[in-house]
């Protein structure tokens, strides 16, 4: 599947040499992160919940055809999320995750006009690469006949490599989906959803990223 991706984002930008128009767009907004938790496991339960983070970027829209444009674009987006680990024999955890990525979308966008403005919707792939990241989290210990937890709490950097040490991987790659509408006056209103295909925890816990984004932006023709 990553070659797949990979493949598609070259096809994309070879495309642009035959552009016939091209814009340019400037713009930025706020992102609902949570990361998915798949697999099953026997002795201990996670999920995952919605932390907010944001994004700003630019892309290139270039026309393809009259209806049809490919949208590559470069973005700093902030996600993450919050999770709850319970299940481990009187221990539980609840943690907040935050990393930043550099962003490179290259979507194919269909184009409907409806008056003087321009609603398009469409998608494409993406590939991330991490920065950065911080972590947040709290323990609660019950001792045996206690009900009263034992509380600790911890925060720090994220380490990002392949290696088992480090928590993340540095490459996230995925399919993203997109609509809007640009207005007569060049604002341009976007919402996206991007579903990660990458294992980026290097933990037994297999762990992919969503993002919901919504954006305003403006055009230059």
């Amino acid at each position: 599947m990553k070659k797949y991706l990979l493949s598609l984002c070259f096809v994309a930008l070879f495309l642009t040499a035959y552009s016939q128009k091209t814009e340019v767009i400037i713009k930025g907004g706020i992102n609902l992160g949570q990361f998915r938790y798949p697999g099953k496991h026997s002795d201990f339960a996670i999920s995952g919940e919605t932390v907010t983070g944001y994004q700003a970027g630019i892309a290139l829209d270039l026309d393809i055809s009259n209806s049809v444009s490919v949208q590559p674009g470069l973005s700093f987006i902030r996600t993450g999320t919050k999770y709850r680990l319970g299940g481990y024999p009187n221990n539980y955890e609840d943690g907040t995750i935050k990393i930043n990525y550099l962003q490179l979308p290259v979507n194919f966008l269909y184009h409907l006009p409806v008056s003087a403005h321009d609603i398009h919707f469409g998608g494409g792939p993406f590939i991330g690469y991490a920065l950065s990241g911080i972590f947040k989290k709290t323990n609660r210990t019950y001792n045996p006949g206690s009900d009263v937890p034992v509380v600790t709490e911890s925060d720090g950097d994220l380490k990002f490599g392949g290696d088992i040490n480090e928590n993340y991987k540095r490459l996230n790659y995925g399919i993203g989906f997109t609509a809007g509408i640009t207005l007569k006056n060049s604002l341009m209103f976007n919402i996206n959803y991007d579903i990660g295909l990458t294992n980026i925890s290097n933990s037994s816990i297999k762990a992919h990223t969503n993002i919901l984004g919504i954006s305003v932006g403006y055009v230059f023709k």
